[in-house]
């Protein structure tokens, strides 16, 4: 699964936007669904720091753990990534962590 946060603070899961509050729930169907236990993170570099630790806090009170977080390379646009199953195209690194700490 694909969260993100955008700069004016609406948050995407996958295709579809949802609110913080929703999350959560959202996050847990899809699991249910089969999605893996695992979500990508694309913050957007200009979204407000406390708008992503609410989306951070919201994955883990839906029980997930494990993270990653997609960060755009150095001069291309802020764009999620086909394979990571997004809908915008454009080349994004990720990096993994073990555990969300906030």
């Amino acid at each position: 699964m694909i969260g993100a946060v955008q700069p004016d603070g609406r948050v995407w899961l996958g295709n579809h936007t949802v609110s913080r509050a929703e999350l959560p729930t959202q996050i847990r169907e899809a699991v249910s669904h089969g999605a893996e236990r695992k979500v990508y993170n694309h913050a957007d570099a200009r979204a407000r720091y406390g708008s992503v630790l609410e989306v951070l806090s919201a994955v883990r009170s839906a029980g997930i753990e494990n993270v990653g977080f997609l960060v755009d390379e150095r001069g291309t646009p802020s764009k999620r990534t086909r394979e990571f199953g997004g809908s915008w195209s454009g080349r994004c690194k990720w990096q993994e962590s073990d555990t969300v700490v906030w």
